[in-house]
């Protein structure tokens, strides 16, 4: 019996899998319940207005026009039945493989901290971005609406945004916030700018970098008008401010969640190991994370129960 491969997920894990897979002619199934692979690291500029959605959007069938061996499902999965190796689709479909790769990304982890999962943006994915700018550009509307009316005064924190989190995300979030921040206000169109503040339990920014990196961006943010608090927590998040742990608070009406992620479970799906950088297994089953595993995965024909499912990068993972 040929092989053939089932992923879940069109993520940067799940689209490496299948064009791997792809060039050596195997048997492939991809299934996610978008239709377009995203391009994450770019989520803070659609968030930021500095980039539409389309642009870090790309259809998963244009992806792999060229793969005939390559299958797009556009479906939600219901459940994942691991012994089988199948995948059972919200319509009732049932999907099987000889293998089975789990490539279903990640949620936030918003670690039990009150109020965050009610009030706080997380960015993970084009929907997220979008929700995050569709906010921003509504507070931004409302701001300059009651700079220019006698009658009204801005809100305390209204512009004001908390990003949580200095890793790259984080860092590259707050410093495209400062600037378009800075840019209305440069221009004329608000009269003062929001305060973006980065939280982060830290010593140090880009914790995983190198110390010349921990101090270029601390500097960067700075200069760019970011207020930076390191080894600091947040405590709790309400509509309006943030409550850090160290008893202060922060006035606020955007925070952004960029700390902390956990797997993406299936319904009906055990916990799976640990999703490591260079995993072989003897079972044809595999949980795949795009970071820190590099796009250059490699697969071997002559074992196919046996894959190396990764290769480890230099640099640290998002």
């Amino acid at each position: 019996m040929a092989d053939s491969v089932l992923i879940l997920g069109g993520g940067l894990a799940g689209v490496a899998c299948a064009h791997k897979l792809g060039d050596e002619g195997v048997d492939v199934t991809l299934v996610d319940r978008n239709n377009y692979h995203q391009f994450q690291p770019l989520l803070y500029q659609v968030a930021s207005s500095q980039l539409p959605a389309e642009d870090i959007a790309r259809p998963h069938r244009t992806i792999f026009k060229d793969y005939p061996t390559v299958t797009i499902v556009t479906a939600n999965v219901a459940a994942a039945n691991l012994a089988e190796r199948s995948l059972v689709l919200s319509d009732g479909r049932t999907l099987t493989g000889s293998h089975l790769v789990m490539a279903a990304g990640a949620r936030p982890n918003f670690f039990g901290v009150p109020g965050a999962a009610e009030y706080a943006f997380p960015l993970y994915s084009v929907a997220d971005a979008e929700r995050l700018r569709r906010h921003l550009q509504q507070l931004l509307e409302d701001a300059m609406t009651a700079e220019g009316s006698a009658e009204s005064q801005r809100e305390p924190g209204m512009l004001d945004v908390v990003v949580v989190g200095g890793g790259p995300t984080g860092v590259e979030t707050t410093g495209a916030l400062a600037e378009l921040m800075h840019a209305l206000s440069s221009t004329g169109r608000l009269a003062e700018p929001g305060q973006i503040t980065l939280v982060d339990r830290g010593s140090a920014l880009l914790a995983p970098f190198s110390k010349k990196a921990h101090d270029y961006s601390l500097k960067k943010l700075t200069e760019a008008g970011a207020d930076v608090k390191l080894e600091a927590g947040v405590a709790a998040v309400h509509p309006d401010h943030v409550e850090l742990s160290d008893g202060s608070t922060v006035a606020a009406r955007t925070v952004v969640w960029e700390v902390g992620s956990r797997v993406r479970p299936s319904r009906r799906t055990p916990d799976l190991f640990p999703a490591a950088a260079a995993v072989w297994m003897s079972s044809p089953i595999w949980q795949w994370r795009a970071s820190p595993v590099c796009t250059r995965s490699v697969t071997s024909r002559t074992s196919p129960p046996m894959m190396r499912v990764g290769r480890p990068c230099r640099s640290s993972g998002r």
